[in-house]
């Protein structure tokens, strides 16, 4: 019991250090993003073409994973288990050509608003995901699911 409860402690230590880590990142690649596309105490941005500046991300986060997996594949940490058909190779491209243009679209808010409010939309977006979850009756709302 003891050894288990010693565990638990651990394992909640970690995800609260791996917790911390991610916010902080996200924080500091916010300030970032801000002061490269957009005008912080009226200075000019740095680069203030956003889409431009998104796609060069995607290709460098591309190439990064595309390494990435060859190098864990090399090692043999990962192995592929087949190959994808056709229709799940256009949904995936698909998929991250949304996710670029939201992406986009949230490099681009960083010209209007300042960091504080971008973070504060970009917190609302669950609440948003579950509204239309409900809309759509993807998700039941139980008095036990609000408690």
């Amino acid at each position: 019991m003891a050894a288990t409860t010693e565990t638990n402690i651990a394992v909640g230590v970690k995800v609260l250090f791996l917790a911390a880590c991610w916010w902080t990142a996200a924080v500091v690649v916010s300030l970032w993003m801000k002061r490269v596309l957009g005008s912080v105490n009226g200075s000019k941005p740095l680069f203030p073409y956003a889409y431009l500046w998104t796609a060069i991300l995607n290709v460098g986060v591309a190439l990064w994973a595309l390494l990435a997996g060859q190098i864990l594949w090399i090692r043999g940490v990962v192995q592929y288990s087949g190959s994808l058909r056709r229709n799940e190779v256009a949904f995936l491209v698909f998929l991250g050509c949304l996710q670029g243009v939201e992406l986009a679209f949230s490099n681009m808010s960083y010209q209007y608003l300042s960091v504080a409010t971008n973070r504060m939309v970009i917190a609302c977006t669950v609440v948003i995901q579950l509204a239309t979850a409900i809309v759509w009756r993807l998700e039941q709302i139980t008095r036990l699911k609000w408690m």
